[in-house]
């Protein structure tokens, strides 16, 4: 049986790990809210450094087209993700429900990385009754996609 909220356990927590903080964490984070971006090394900057290499990552896509388009890449990874999460998928509905890097960018960044990943073979596109783009993994994709997981 579900518990109702207020009988559930409350999340577990630590004390804070900076010199002379008392203050306690949730979920078993090492810093309070005030110190947590104070860890050099730890999450809050792995995720800063990563957002900023996917935003490099779409400009050059914005720029140059699909050339730039990394078939590597943390974005091309996240879609690659979101189709063999769901299978056949509209392009548009897969930005809007599973890629959260692409789904408020303009058409011609969306269209270079549907356009790349295509030419890689990575996914097959066919148009829907509404003409618009539906895409699915390749068996090369799908050999990608494995591999890009382990």
């Amino acid at each position: 049986m579900v518990k109702h909220r207020s009988e559930a356990e409350p999340p577990p927590t630590n004390v804070c790990e900076k010199p002379g903080c008392t203050k306690r964490t949730r979920e078993r984070k090492f810093y309070c809210p005030e110190h947590i971006m104070e860890d050099e090394n730890g999450y809050p900057r792995m995720l800063e450094r990563k957002l900023l290499e996917v935003e490099d990552e779409i400009n050059k896509a914005r720029i140059v087209g699909p050339r730039a388009v990394d078939p590597r890449g943390t974005v091309t990874k996240e879609i690659m993700t979101g189709i063999s999460l769901v299978g056949t998928i509209t392009w548009r509905r897969l930005l809007k429900d599973h890629v959260a890097f692409l789904n408020s960018v303009d058409g011609a960044v969306s269209s270079a990385y549907l356009t790349r990943l295509k030419q890689e073979g990575l996914i097959q596109v066919r148009s829907s009754k509404r003409q618009d783009p539906v895409v699915s993994l390749t068996p090369k994709g799908v050999e990608f996609r494995e591999g890009a997981s382990s």
